[in-house]
């Protein structure tokens, strides 16, 4: 099925003056105009400012891409398409820059002769560049990519069924008198030999490695680093790249998308047995293949919790069972314990918020809320031993009434499916308490909310309708 909004955004960049054309995997053009694989589009210099227009009233949002894995003159631009339930994501080039991985190191000058003869894909509509130009481009990015920019590595990366397939196809389409004219007119002989030898043989990496150095010795002057430059580029994205894996590491340097400025918090609130947890995992999933988006337990101090956590807590209860009941040495600590934990969550929240990322709360930033929270530990205390205590309980409040929400969706369901969905967990005077106290909590914020039935709508249902919306809030908050 195709999308909506690509074919909105063709017929909109179709009318403009704009000269751009879809290249790279154009034999797979079906997939791109579905959503499924992305959409590279290569436009003329200087149109940033009238595409970033058009892009903003489809719906779109302009993303920042991780240091390790941004490239110049590169722009991501991604919406959700609740009708197909996929992101949709434009990479939009306003440069022709191919090159080893991680760096891209040459300019190359044709992109004004591809845009020129570029043709309109009659089942589409979408421009697309000759298969002429685009065969020739796919060799020169394929063998520009395995230079040795990697000094450690000698092995020649393996080629994947999917470029074999776009390589066979591209054959199958080109006029080979129109890539003679292309071939003498631009390019040297050296580096027209080395192109129509790879045409002529088989596609495979050993046929690259053949044409590499008389292809890169051609190409070194359209290059934008210098050999070594490229080096050192290439080497501190692909550590960073790759520390990055390291959650801990992961917490300050996102490796995904992020928006350019604040972030933004969808906070999923409702019952027990209402979905939330299921909505807000689907929610992630969805969404996480693009963007960097973080999940966020909000509820009971010990629900959602690590393994270490959770053994910590098990102990400190085990102890405090096994001590007189006027000693609550072990108790205390065990609160204690909770209440440092709900400050460390939302002090999270909040760095993720001011990195850009997109932020899934389970629940509500809760704080004594009657009925919902597990309540305050040390509010109460005379004593003056527990005063630290109480400070930093005092300082999750603060927090916990500052936390950002910027859109609240309200999950209900009858009774019906909650004693389904619950079965010995239900107990109907819990669940009338807790859904007073969150209606009445939904009620008093200004952010925009909407509440959905989750008894008659599926997940993916409520997923149409949930992550388009906050994708059009945080396009209205940025435009």
């Amino acid at each position: 099925m195709e999308s909506n909004i690509v074919k909105t955004f063709i017929a909109k960049i179709n009318a403009s003056n704009v000269n751009y054309c879809h290249f790279k995997s154009n034999s797979s053009l079906s997939l791109s105009m579905a959503g499924e694989t992305d959409l590279d589009l290569l436009f003329e210099a200087g149109s940033e400012t009238v595409v970033a227009l058009i892009m903003k009233s489809v719906g779109c949002i302009l993303f920042n891409s991780p240091s390790d894995r941004s490239y110049d003159d590169v722009y991501d631009y991604i919406v959700y398409d609740g009708e197909i339930m996929r992101l949709i994501h434009f990479h939009c080039h306003f440069r022709l820059d191919i090159g080893e991985k991680w760096i891209k190191s040459y300019r190359l000058p044709w992109q004004d002769l591809i845009l020129a003869t570029r043709f309109k894909d009659p089942v589409t509509n979408i421009f697309t560049s000759s298969p002429e130009w685009e065969l020739t481009l796919l060799i020169l990015r394929q063998t520009t990519r395995i230079y040795g920019t990697d000094i450690f590595s000698h092995g020649l990366p393996s080629i994947s069924s999917k470029t074999k397939f776009e390589f066979d196809w591209l054959k199958s389409q080109i006029d080979p008198l129109l890539l003679d004219q292309i071939m003498i007119k631009y390019f040297s002989s050296g580096l027209r030999f080395s192109i129509l030898k790879v045409i002529d043989s088989e596609y495979s990496s050993e046929a690259f490695q053949s044409i590499r150095k008389e292809v890169l010795s051609d190409l070194s002057k359209y290059r934008k680093y210098s050999h070594i430059t490229a080096i050192r580029r290439f080497y501190m994205r692909k550590i960073s790249h790759y520390l990055k894996r390291f959650d801990l590491l992961e917490i300050y340097f996102p490796g995904k998308r992020t928006l350019l400025g604040a972030g933004f918090t969808v906070a999923i609130v409702g019952s027990d047995g209402s979905g939330k947890t299921t909505v807000c995992k689907k929610i992630i999933a969805s969404v996480s293949q693009k963007v960097s988006i973080k999940y966020i337990y909000l509820g009971h101090g010990k629900s959602g919790a690590g393994a270490i956590f959770l053994f910590f807590l098990k102990s400190l209860s085990y102890l405090n069972r096994r001590t007189p009941r006027s000693l609550k040495y072990f108790e205390h600590l065990a609160n204690l314990l909770i209440v440092c934990r709900r400050l460390y969550i939302l002090i999270l929240a909040k760095h993720y918020v001011s990195q850009g990322r997109l932020v899934c709360m389970d629940r509500f930033p809760q704080f004594n809320k009657p009925g919902v929270s597990d309540g305050t530990f040390f509010t109460n205390q005379k004593r003056r031993w527990w005063s630290i205590s109480y400070l930093i309980e005092m300082k999750v409040k603060r927090l916990a009434e500052q936390c950002r929400l910027d859109y609240v969706v309200h999950l209900h369901a009858d009774r019906e499916v909650l004693k389904e969905r619950l079965l010995c967990g239900y107990d109907s005077n819990k669940i009338d308490q807790k859904s007073e106290a969150i209606d009445l909590f939904v009620q008093q914020l200004r952010s925009p909310k909407v509440k959905l039935d989750s008894g008659k709508l599926a997940p993916n249902s409520l997923l149409g309708i949930i992550i388009p919306k906050f994708f059009q809030l945080v396009g209205d908050r940025d435009n």
